[in-house]
């Protein structure tokens, strides 16, 4: 009885979650995972933020029913939910709300931890990646309304729930609500040009609160 942790066998093979979590690389590998998998729904968010507007028009090259059918559902904001449609799946956009929801949850943990990890380099950390999670359910809000929204993290399939759709007004104010806290300390630039030019900055957070006060 005395030698339970003893014989407590983890995976050999891979990373376990409660022993992850301890110095500031393992939040940028997070990080980068979360804008990587944003990477995988660009073509979503051209298609459902500007396909909407007048900078397209419907190929009269492509005239099926599916197709004219999805294009007036984006234009008038009819767009429903449907798994067997992979233009309106939006799973990739919750698995990097995910990672974000992580990187929050377990960021002052990593600050106690790793004493070369700064207060102003979490704080920095933590504006930029609040607004990335804000900008991911304010595209799904915008395209769908009523959304499901959560800020818990999903660690294993087990741990999944179902989420109510919440009202999209009531997520549009917690969006402003929590990029209002952090804005103005997120970096302004980075060392790399890619970064400054793919990661959120400030100007890119007020550009995001522009955009949420005028929706």
């Amino acid at each position: 009885t005395s030698c339970q942790d003893w014989l407590t066998i983890y995976p050999q093979t891979q990373i376990v979650e409660e022993n992850f979590w301890e110095d500031k690389n393992d939040l940028e590998g997070v990080r980068y995972a979360a804008y990587t998998s944003m990477c995988g729904t660009l073509e979503k968010m051209v298609l459902w933020g500007d396909l909407r507007s007048d900078t397209y028009v419907l190929s009269t090259a492509d005239q099926s029913t599916s197709t004219k059918n999805f294009y007036n559902e984006l234009r008038e904001g009819r767009l429903e939910r449907d798994s067997a449609n992979t233009y309106v799946d939006w799973s990739g956009f919750y698995t990097t709300i995910n990672y974000c929801n992580k990187i929050l949850y377990h960021g002052a943990d990593v600050l106690a931890n790793d004493k070369q990890f700064t207060s102003s380099e979490w704080s920095q950390m933590r504006a930029e990646i609040t607004a990335l999670r804000a900008l991911n359910y304010f595209y799904l809000l915008r395209s769908f309304k009523d959304i499901p929204y959560t800020t818990k993290v999903i660690n294993k399939d087990t741990e999944v729930e179902y989420f109510n759709a919440t009202n999209q007004l009531v997520v549009l104010d917690s969006l402003i609500i929590d990029v209002e806290r952090v804005k103005g300390q997120a970096a302004n630039r980075y060392t790399s040009l890619k970064d400054t030019k793919g990661l959120m900055t400030n100007t890119a957070i007020y550009a995001l609160l522009s955009d949420m006060y005028l929706w």
